[in-house]
């Protein structure tokens, strides 16, 4: 896998064009309600955005096709899961919650349970977030340093200054707007990559050759992908970082509509994914599977294509 200077120029293009938007409307930031939560005047759209840009990240893209390389459509259970816990979002948390005005789930806890809950609760969830984004950050440095041919330690620089600019000066505002433009660029560039895959798996019948397991949901057993599940649902409704993204909605409403307008967007993104780790399992057995989507885009489909694709990837991870 080679860039070419094409791939270079859009990829650079993309992410510059991004940042810069969130670098734009972070100029009406003027206070840290205006940082932490858009002072609370985002639309069900930001909202969407916000909590759509958070969860579609290396294991929404990178990660779903590595686990489809081996194992097929079972690797759609991260964005399923994450769909249906923003459906149970909205229906039953997003309008209390929001009703609060309040910025935090500690404080939220604090409410009920007291100061010592809130302080154990800040703590828990500092330590979750972090380990987050530790699983976040190793897949994005490997696949920096593949694409560029940088050390690790370049690549984890380079990506520390890619989340400081993503987010650093305009808070929770530019992110939803960042967040925006970035799931615009993985949903065209992603599913017209997904039709080409789905184009060339039937080609020579290669669909023929996987067992049957690979196109059931609960091809690693039943209990693993509830347990998949059971443990996304749970993660997404205690992450600061998507309740966050409620409490910057302009009204109770636009919370609930934001966390349902998301699920449709994040549901569907996985799959993809999933069609490239298989046909890469069948085509390029010999991928390293953290690298198979990069792979692919880089060199099966055209150019501009794949290097929107790789942009995406990139501001997600």
């Amino acid at each position: 896998m080679s860039l070419t200077f094409l791939h270079i120029l859009i990829i650079s293009a993309t992410v510059f064009a991004v940042i810069g938007s969130g670098f734009y409307v972070s100029r009406s930031v003027r206070s840290s309600a205006g940082y932490s939560v858009a002072g609370r005047s985002a639309g069900a759209s930001l909202v969407a955005g916000s909590i759509a840009g958070t969860v579609v990240g290396g294991g929404a893209t990178v990660g779903t096709a590595q686990l489809a390389y081996s194992f097929g459509l079972s690797a759609w259970w991260f964005t399923l899961g994450s769909g249906i816990a923003f459906i149970l979002m909205g229906i039953f948390y997003a309008k209390r919650l929001r009703n609060t005005a309040l910025e935090t789930i500690p404080q939220y806890l604090e409410l009920y349970y007291g100061k010592k809950a809130e302080t154990l609760s800040s703590i828990i969830s500092s330590i979750g977030i972090l380990l987050s984004a530790v699983a976040s950050s190793l897949p994005g440095i490997e696949i920096i340093s593949a694409l560029f041919g940088l050390t690790p330690f370049l690549s984890a620089l380079l990506l520390m200054a890619l989340v400081i600019a993503y987010t650093f000066f305009g808070g929770m505002k530019s992110a939803a707007v960042s967040g925006i433009l970035k799931m615009v660029i993985i949903w065209i560039s992603l599913f017209i990559s997904g039709a080409i895959t789905f184009l060339l798996l039937q080609e020579n019948n290669t669909l023929s050759s996987f067992p049957a397991s690979h196109f059931d949901l609960m091809g690693q057993g039943t209990d693993s992908a509830m347990a998949h599940l059971f443990s996304v649902i749970v993660g997404v409704l205690c992450t600061q970082t998507y309740i966050q993204c409620i409490f910057s909605a302009g009204t109770p409403l636009k919370a609930a509509s934001g966390c349902f307008i998301a699920a449709l967007i994040v549901i569907p993104i996985g799959l993809p994914s999933v069609a490239v780790g298989m046909y890469m399992h069948a085509a390029e057995p010999g991928t390293l599977p953290i690298l198979v989507l990069p792979t692919f885009l880089v060199n099966h489909v055209p150019v501009l294509i794949g290097g929107l694709a790789m942009s995406g990837i990139i501001l997600s991870l």
